[in-house]
């Protein structure tokens, strides 16, 4: 049986701020990343009854924000394929 070699990356996207990791080579379906992504914090004195479209910086996000989170394969010679996605709010975390 032949093994699938995965090379994965995975974007992150917050109130405009997007990071990605470095992609985790022949990682196979377990990758572990060792990274910390530190480009913007969640300001969570907010009225969460109050929009996302406050006059908050777009490196500070509120509980109302949305994160959404995807997995690629990186593939030189396929492009890169989308491997699964999720979205939420940031006032679902336990924080």
């Amino acid at each position: 049986m032949e093994s699938i070699v995965v090379n994965p990356y995975v974007v992150i996207d917050c109130q405009g701020t997007r990071n990605e990791t470095a992609v985790c080579h022949r990682a196979g379906n377990r990758p572990i990343w060792n990274e910390t992504l530190r480009s913007f914090a969640i300001k969570g004195d907010i009225d969460l009854n109050q929009s996302s479209n406050s006059d908050h910086s777009p490196h500070f996000a509120t509980l109302m924000d949305t994160m959404k989170i995807q997995i690629f394969d990186i593939d030189e010679n396929m492009g890169n394929k989308l491997i699964g996605e999720a979205s939420f709010k940031l006032s679902e975390l336990q924080l």
